[in-house]
């Protein structure tokens, strides 16, 4: 499979700073360009993204969702993180 998209969805929205969220595969980042990695913007409830440096996914592979900035204000809550994958 493919990764296609990310979406991120959170109830409270972030104030201050955007929401950043790392996801790895089999224990290295997909975004080995850090800038690229998924938000929600502050102020905001929901963001996604398309750009990504890994995207292809095996059978047997393990991700692991990792959020690494929840703003800094008001902190983003209970977010909700989907990967868009496509299949040959």
């Amino acid at each position: 499979m493919t990764i296609v998209k990310c979406w991120l969805i959170v109830k409270t929205a972030p104030t201050g700073q955007a929401i950043l969220i790392d996801i790895h595969l089999n224990g290295g980042t997909i975004w080995t360009t850090q800038g690229n990695r998924a938000t929600i913007a502050a102020t905001a409830t929901a963001g996604n993204t398309t750009t990504f440096n890994l995207t292809a996914l095996v059978a047997g592979d393990y991700l692991d969702f990792y959020i690494d900035q929840v703003g800094s204000t008001i902190a983003g809550v209970d977010i909700t993180c989907q990967l868009e994958v496509s299949q040959p």
